[in-house]
């Protein structure tokens, strides 16, 4: 092997002829698993058979040393295993015994095996190619143990910082086994899952090789976890019983939406998974054994194609085993695919009913003759140790079914464990500072030089740049160069590989999946990537306080519902056929009049312009204050009626916008005080001219100007104590208010207090005062216009009492939350202000510019107003008018004060 060449030296003395390797790798597994085919495993032995005849082959490695081994059947069994390494440190090459171990496959037996080999006078070098767990890293418990494969270590942080940082996943469920294997690397992938957030939601140990109680309540307690990432850590047999449990469960498969992740026993070993679950007649679990049933119940077995469908989906790691562009890989593939049929001749080959399995015995077929240095026949198998039955052939068809590959990734390693012992003993003979000198490995001091040279060399392998942790390392014997993991994703036919994680530059993801995730194969609806958990059905107690969108220029706001989200993602399905309909977004009153609805743009365009139309006439007056039709107008209640109409109108302004303390506060402190002073103003005025005109005994009324002060600020005081107590008690402020919503949710809205019973009142208040304003306008209907405008004034009071029975109505009916009474009240306020104003004040505004016509209709309206007054002739009148006389020397004698 060119690849493997190296510099020879030429040595003094005889150098050993022979490096004698005792090879424990399994082909059966015992009787307590049924005799069952190993062919993960024994496809480790055809790879390590290959790497000792390329070595003898090569002329640069060892050129006067023979590799010669010997092989038992491990049995991937602890006992098997410990037995077997007795034998070879002491029985095997005629009693010499083994100079190095290679194997046994599993983590288990590989100790077992080390108890003796490091324990006894001459330790023997161990080399294993498929036991991964972290424990045998304790070098001073397994003195002698070397591994070409990484720890699981790795192989545990490898997968928990995928299922994290590249999946997104942050829970998950474990089944493992109690084994040394499975305990050991469950608990690195644990330590690793915690330092990266992750949360374990169930937890089930079964022994090695459970019992299809164990695997049904394993799987049962799994389901119920409601998880749906399932952490797995077992042999490969008991994979295949946990397999078989879960897809009659429903959580494995291509369509299950569950996401099983593989460690390297079953990703590296579907042959050995798949053939524990091939059981015609299924798994019975007796109801005596379980809680869980009321009558036995039979899990059915798995063919190789419903085993396939079963793994559709997940996701496995191993070692960072080699791919396609490695030079010693590519070429380690041609020549295993090149190597002659090892699986004997039987009738029926080629075709379809060519004998497979236990079915090529040795009475019907021809085994392959080849035999090891202990003339142990290594094709012809007695698979259950008894010979009275026959063995079988137990081979690989190299040009047929196993040509383009091991059935295991384990192979590689198990090549590069026979290549690290012989180029350890090259070392020792050739290159070490002080080489060995002697003449047989067989000695102590032979297998302490391999153990030394070990530490000192680094190689390119088949699996990659291979290099020991040295002898002052926490993990001596461990792989220091190339390690990391493989991720590989089953898409139906075979594990693909996705990615690499390597302790130098962490995860890549491979060439092939460019999408990454998207790429792979999943098992949800259409390929969906898995949840993070199981999701329950979607319930009212799922859905989120509902938001609430900004008013918008209709008033209204949408409410958009949504179901409850984490960090995962929604935590319900709403796709489940018990899942309530999620409600659409409904359309709600907001609880104030937002400034770009047609309440907000009338109310704040009518209420200036109202405000404006009000200040005119206050001017107006101011101006005109000398004119004789102003002075009888009395201007001071007029100035005071505009500049309250005014106010009354721009007070539109604070009902638009957000609900704050502060307008709160201001809306009905404003408003009412302002009504007051208007309508006080008139209601004053009418009550004044009618405590004049309507003294039937003519006899003389005098009323100061405190009277009026006192009577309009008693007005102005009621309203005022109603508005001082209601803000000293029940609070002018914004509250929170609940709205009912569908499914018992509800909506807050922030409105000002309004407090009924204040509201109430004041409003009962302002009622009367229109009341008696109408009362008193009916009562001064006759007294002429020069004094007291009667039908102007009784026509603004009319306009006021029919716009303010408009506005009660529509605020006791008004279902819109407030937006039709705020476009009434918008245009019923400004419009009753400048109405009034209008009313009262474009009459004098004709009689200022007018004056003659102003004089001749007064005449007019005194006549008909005497003659209606009067029912007996021109006496009545001539007296009435004499009192007209009377009354206004009196108010020009008033005036004179």
């Amino acid at each position: 092997l060119a690849a493997f060449s190296l510099t020879v030296t030429s040595v003094t003395g005889a150098v050993p002829a022979q490096l004698r390797l005792g090879f424990l790798h399994p082909a059966y597994k015992p009787q307590d698993k049924g005799f069952a085919y190993d062919k993960g495993g024994h496809c480790r032995m055809a790879a390590s058979l290959l790497a000792l005849k390329h070595i003898n082959a090569d002329s640069n490695i060892l050129p006067d040393t023979t590799l010669q081994y010997e092989w038992i059947d491990s049995k991937r069994d602890s006992a098997t295993a410990l037995m077997g390494a007795i034998t070879h440190s002491q029985d095997s090459f005629g009693g010499v015994g083994a100079d190095v171990i290679v194997g046994p496959a599993s983590s288990g037996p590989s100790k077992a095996a080390n108890l003796v080999l490091g324990a006894i006078p001459v330790p023997v070098p161990q080399m294993s190619y498929s036991a991964t767990s972290p424990s045998l890293s304790e070098k001073a418990q397994y003195k002698t143990f070397f591994r070409t494969p990484p720890s699981d270590s790795f192989q545990g942080t490898t997968l928990a910082e995928v299922l994290t940082d590249v999946l997104g996943y942050t829970d998950y469920c474990m089944i493992i086994a109690s084994d040394d294997y499975s305990s050991a690397g469950a608990k690195a992938f644990e330590d690793a899952a915690k330092l990266k957030g992750m949360t374990q939601i169930e937890k089930v140990i079964v022994t090695e090789d459970p019992t299809p109680k164990e695997t049904y309540e394993a799987v049962q307690k799994t389901k119920n976890a409601l998880c749906r990432v399932v952490f797995t850590m077992t042999q490969a047999c008991a994979g295949g019983k946990i397999t078989a449990a879960a897809k009659d469960a429903g959580i494995i498969g291509s369509t299950s939406g569950y996401l099983w992740v593989l460690t390297d026993a079953w990703s590296t070993n579907f042959g050995g998974a798949q053939v524990c679950a091939d059981v015609s007649e299924g798994f019975t679990v007796p109801a005596s054994e379980t809680e869980l049933l009321t009558a036995d119940y039979t899990i059915p077995g798995l063919t190789e194609a419903e085993f396939k469908e079963a793994w559709t989906g997940t996701i496995g790691a191993s070692p960072l085993f080699p791919k396609a562009g490695m030079a010693k890989f590519d070429q380690f593939l041609i020549d295993w695919g090149n190597q002659a049929n090892t699986n004997g001749v039987c009738p029926g080959d080629g075709t379809d009913s060519e004998l497979t399995g236990t079915e090529r015995t040795t009475n019907v077929c021809t085994c392959s003759t080849e035999v090891d240095n202990g003339n142990n026949k290594v094709w012809e198998l007695d698979h259950d140790v008894d010979p009275a039955t026959p063995s079988i052939c137990t081979g690989f068809d190299f040009a047929g079914v196993d040509n383009a590959k091991p059935a295991s990734s384990y192979a590689y390693f198990a090549y590069d464990a026979v290549l690290a012992f012989a180029r350890a003993a090259h070392h020792a003979l050739y290159d070490a500072t002080t080489p060995f000198t002697g003449s047989d490995f067989t000695t102590k001091e032979g297998k302490q030089a391999i153990m030394d040279a070990l530490y000192e060399i680094e190689f390119d392998g088949v699996s990659g740049t291979i290099s020991f942790q040295n002898a002052t390392h926490d993990f001596t014997g461990d792989r220091k160069a190339g390690c990391g993991n493989v991720v590989t994703n089953y898409d139906g036919t075979d594990f693909i590989r996705i990615g690499d994680w390597t302790t130098t530059d962490g995860w890549a993801w491979d060439a092939a999946y460019p999408g990454g995730e998207t790429d792979m194969t999943w098992t949800g609806p259409d390929n969906a990537k898995p949840n993070n958990k199981i999701l329950p059905a979607c319930l009212p107690s799922h859905l989120k306080e509902p938001t609430k969108d900004d008013c918008g220029s209709d008033a209204k706001r949408k409410i958009t519902y949504a179901f409850d989200t984490n960090a995962d993602g929604l935590v319900c399905d709403p796709l489940l056929a018990e899942s309530i309909t999620l409600p659409t977004g409904q359309s709600v009153n907001c609880e104030y009049t937002p400034g770009s609805s047609l309440a907000g743009s009338l109310g704040f365009f009518m209420g200036i312009a109202g405000a404006l139309i009000s200040i005119f006439w206050a001017v107006y007056v101011f101006l005109n204050m000398n004119t004789k039709v102003m002075k009888v107008a009395q201007p001071t209640f007029c100035i005071v009626f505009t500049l309250s109409a005014a106010l009354l109108s721009i007070s539109n302004v604070l009902f638009i916008g957000e609900n704050t303390d502060g307008n709160c506060v201001l809306r009905p402190f404003v408003f009412n005080i302002a009504f007051d002073l208007m309508f006080g103003s008139l209601f004053m005025k009418t009550l004044r001219v009618y405590k004049i005109f309507g003294n039937k005994k003519l006899s003389k009324v005098r009323i100061s100007g405190f009277d009026i002060v006192k009577n309009y600020g008693s007005i102005i005081a009621v309203d005022i104590a109603i508005l001082i107590v209601w803000l000293a008690t029940e609070g002018m402020k914004v509250v929170e208010v609940a709205n009912e919503l569908q499914y018992d949710k509800t909506w807050t809205a922030n409105v000002c207090n309004e407090a009924e019973t204040y509201s109430t009142l004041t409003t009962f208040f302002k009622i009367l005062m229109v009341i008696g304003g109408v009362y008193l306008s009916y009562l001064t209907r006759n007294v002429p216009d020069k004094f007291a405008e009667s039908k102007w004034i009784a026509m603004s009071i009319y306009q006021v009492f029919v716009l303010g029975a408009i506005g009660l109505l529509v605020k006791f009916t008004d279902d819109s939350g407030g937006q039709t009474l705020a476009l009434v009240q918008g245009i019923c306020v400004p419009l009753a202000c400048t109405a009034t104003t209008c009313c009262i004040f474009v009459p004098k505004l004709m009689m200022i510019r007018n004056p003659q016509d102003y004089e001749d209709a007064l005449k007019t309206s005194s006549g008909q107003t005497s003659t209606g007054h009067t029912s007996s002739g021109s006496t009545e009148k001539d007296e009435l008018e004499a009192r007209i006389e009377e009354l206004e020397a009196e108010i020009k004698q008033l005036k004179g004060q």
